[in-house]
């Protein structure tokens, strides 16, 4: 990923293991914001459930994603789900019943430099 406005760059490995399930760190406090790319890569649609926490672990919220197969979804986490806005803590993504989903999270500061964070399997 390349932003033109920085020129910063980052190379964001694809998280390719089939688990049934894959969490992530976020954090939109002090200037931070975190974008996350669910991918389904079943050649057939998907709803994957997503579940927000906080850092002490309290449920934020819960929705699902609807993919297309062989799509994906691209987003800034609390400009999408406004009840993580200005909070830290987890998102967990639940693979769907014969289904395969990849997750890549990017961080960005408020001065614009970028961030791989790791995924964890489930």
């Amino acid at each position: 990923m390349h932003d033109s406005t920085t020129g910063q760059e980052t190379v964001v490995p694809l998280q390719t293991a089939n688990a049934t399930a894959y969490i992530l760190a976020f954090d939109n406090t002090n200037g931070l914001s975190t974008s996350l790319d669910l991918a389904n890569i079943s050649n057939q649609a998907a709803n994957v459930p997503m579940t927000v926490r906080s850092d002490t672990g309290a449920k934020l919220g819960t929705t699902t994603v609807d993919l297309p197969a062989h799509g994906h979804r691209s987003f800034t986490l609390a400009k999408t789900y406004s009840f993580s806005s200005g909070k830290r803590g987890t998102v967990e993504f639940d693979t769907p019943p014969n289904g395969q989903i990849s997750v890549v999270e990017l961080r960005t500061s408020a001065t614009g430099s970028l961030s791989n964070i790791p995924v964890l399997v489930k």
